[in-house]
């Protein structure tokens, strides 16, 4: 830590494409506040000079003079997905003029290259223009420069807003913020403080690194209300419609093999700490603590089979829905033995949430046969998570969608990759 801060007090070179758009707008003050050296470069000397009179400005030609020796390059240049074209017009700026910036960049022995892309460019069923083009910029740049950084945006806010949302600028700036807050609950959005703090450590980053910057949504008070609502509706939803469900389903769970109704077993709930998880018992007593990846089909009763079909089995976790140890939506728990998936989990930082009743990777068919693909998913949805997104999954699930936790046919078959 002292030395990035040594190294910001000794002017961080910093060489920034991009300047006059919204997010170089909103970034430039933070990084000249913060003491760096700045070079701006584009394709049009003047208009950014009318912008930022007092800091040095280049075009691409003249970066190797003027630039040589700084020590990152931030590319913000883009066109972006609210102007018109056809792909190929995308291309030449998102791809192909990202492709010379680099190029001119290690010509300038420039330290690092930060490439700034976007949420939509993670969605590979989004195939407009700007997705594919900033997908396509990727791999590009990718098999050019092994120390690569590609930093992933969802909308970006500042002091002032762009877009839709240009009307908060008008208001004044404390109803601005609590009109935004349950607009930001919606969707993924990241404040341009996160991005300025990035750029100014991303120095010291080495290798290729991607890397998805958000705002945290447990930091939004409208996001963690709904939510919290949400859950609490949902549970009562659920007992008000299948109270008579309970006794039945647990007679007949006692009834088919010897054993308590409802299993209470410990699963790892936020923060990586233990909870105790209910579910109505659908496996013989004495199988073992395993994922339900691992587990031998025999194991299974006839019953249930049937509840985990149709998710039955699940119903008591109301309790866990009330205690507020789990949520609606959020990463399945694992069991505590499976300390492949606690550890790929804490890695990626996904740890931080509540687990869930059905998630993202539930309903994308992830389980934990995998750890790495199953933290990466997870991790996914911590970055994209939003209102819009939740709701989406509850639908999914609701539609039949959510099988990643089934029984496999042979407790031998391989997991899929």
């Amino acid at each position: 830590m002292a030395r990035w801060i040594e190294r910001v007090q000794g002017r961080l070179r910093i060489v920034i494409t991009g300047s006059t758009g919204f997010v170089g707008r909103q970034i430039i003050p933070i990084l000249l506040s913060a003491g760096a050296d700045l070079l701006l470069v584009g394709p049009d000397r003047s208009r950014m000079k009318a912008h930022y009179p007092d800091l040095k400005c280049a075009t691409l030609d003249e970066l190797g003079a003027c630039g040589g020796g700084f020590d990152v390059l931030l590319h913000l240049a883009a066109k972006n997905n609210n102007q018109q074209g056809d792909l190929a017009e995308f291309r030449k700026v998102n791809v192909d003029f990202a492709h010379s910036v680099l190029r001119a960049a290690k010509a300038a022995q420039i330290g690092k290259f930060v490439f700034v892309s976007t949420f939509h460019a993670l969605d590979e069923s989004k195939l407009d223009p700007y997705s594919v083009s900033k997908r396509e910029a990727a791999e590009v740049l990718r098999s050019e420069d092994e120390q690569l950084t590609i930093v992933y945006l969802p909308m970006v806010y500042g002091r002032r807003w762009a877009g839709r949302l240009s009307v908060l600028n008008v208001l004044p700036p404390r109803v601005a913020n609590t009109l935004f807050a349950p607009i930001a609950a919606l969707k993924p959005v990241v404040h341009v403080n996160k991005i300025a703090s990035f750029v100014l450590s991303s120095v010291q980053e080495s290798g290729s690194h991607d890397i998805c910057l958000f705002d945290d949504k447990d930091c939004n008070p409208f996001y963690r209300a709904v939510r919290r609502c949400g859950d609490f509706a949902a549970g009562l939803i659920i007992v008000c419609l299948m109270w008579w469900l309970y006794l039945p389903i647990w007679a007949l769970v006692r009834l088919q093999s010897s054993g308590p109704g409802i299993f209470a077993q410990a699963r790892v709930g936020q923060g990586g700490k233990d909870f105790t998880c209910y579910k109505f018992r659908t496996m013989k007593v004495g199988t073992p603590q395993l994922g339900t990846h691992e587990v031998n089909p025999s194991s299974i009763t006839v019953i249930g089979s049937f509840l985990r079909r149709w998710k039955l089995d699940e119903l008591p976790q109301v309790i866990n829905l009330f205690r507020g140890e789990m949520t609606l939506v959020g990463p399945r728990p694992c069991l505590p033995e499976q300390t492949d998936v606690c550890l790929a989990r804490k890695e990626a930082g996904v740890d931080v949430l509540r687990p869930g009743i059905t998630g993202l990777s539930q309903i994308q068919d992830v389980d934990m046969s995998n750890p790495a693909r199953l933290a990466f998913s997870d991790a996914r949805y911590r970055a994209t998570r939003g209102l819009i997104l939740d709701l989406a999954i509850v639908l999914n699930t609701l539609g039949g969608k959510g099988r990643s936790d089934r029984v496999r046919i042979s407790a031998n078959q391989p997991a899929p990759l």
